[in-house]
């Protein structure tokens, strides 16, 4: 499956003036999966002269989320560009209820370089392999 499902237990440092996680630790949820996802397809890069970089983040906030609340964050690719992949990120509480959900998209990023570059044949192909229709089964 390609969808990364990653856990996250809210923590007291995340807790905003308001009572809630602030809006900024769902980056972090949101990045927290993406790393896991890129670590459960390491194979993807050969090169240490190129990774992927955000390049643009649209995020919607859904619902409350409180100290001590667990969260899934669910990762997937779902749309490749020249240069870029786009994620769909969602993050659920226990009940399953949608807390916050994202689009994020990442290009591949020439380290020495320091621009973007466009996605080689042979890695398109893994990415290809790699994307879905849905976070859900």
């Amino acid at each position: 499956m390609s969808v990364q499902r990653t856990e996250v237990v809210v923590r007291p440092t995340d807790i905003d003036v308001l009572g809630h996680v602030n809006n900024a630790r769902y980056l972090e949820y949101l990045e927290w999966g993406r790393v896991q996802w890129y670590r459960s397809h390491s194979n993807l890069l050969s090169s240490t002269d190129i990774s992927f970089a955000v390049v643009s983040i649209h995020i919607n906030y859904r619902r409350e989320v409180k100290m001590e609340d667990r969260l899934t964050v669910l990762t997937g690719l779902v749309r490749l560009g020249n240069s870029s992949m786009t994620f769909r990120q969602e993050i659920v509480n226990e009940a399953g209820q949608l807390v916050a959900d994202a689009d994020v998209v990442a290009v591949l990023f020439h380290t020495r370089q320091r621009k973007s570059v466009p996605i080689p044949d042979a890695l398109r192909t893994q990415l290809e392999g790699l994307l879905v229709e849905s976070l859900t089964a």
